[in-house]
């Protein structure tokens, strides 16, 4: 979430209590991905939701360790939530990027 400051909208400030409640509503979902060992490295939060009439794949976040970035691993992730919005009948997948988050606008565009 952006940071706060005067004039921002506040449902974009982080909220501890809401992201807590937000990853722990019923409706949410999580494709992890774990080395050999079993180490989770990799996650995305998404939900099966409605845009207007769409039923949509929302992707809330996806989170990848340092050390496993820039390995295909964040794309390897989108391509997996396709193929369960594809599974599902569904027309879009959906995620909120901001403007001003130049590498994550990046990554969704390429």
């Amino acid at each position: 979430y952006e940071k706060c400051y005067s004039g921002k909208d506040p449902d974009l400030c982080w909220n501890e209590e809401r992201k807590r409640d937000e990853m722990t509503d019923a409706r949410a979902w999580y494709l992890i991905a774990r080395t050999q060992e079993g180490t989770p490295v990799a996650f995305s939060h998404f939900r099966y939701d409605m845009d207007y009439d769409d039923e949509v794949v929302y992707c809330y976040e996806i989170q990848v360790e340092k050390a496993y970035r820039r390995k295909g691993l964040g794309r390897f992730m989108v391509k997996t939530l396709e193929l369960l919005m594809l599974k599902a009948n569904m027309l879009k997948l959906m995620a909120t990027i901001f403007k001003n988050d130049a590498p994550e606008a990046k990554f969704f565009k390429d």
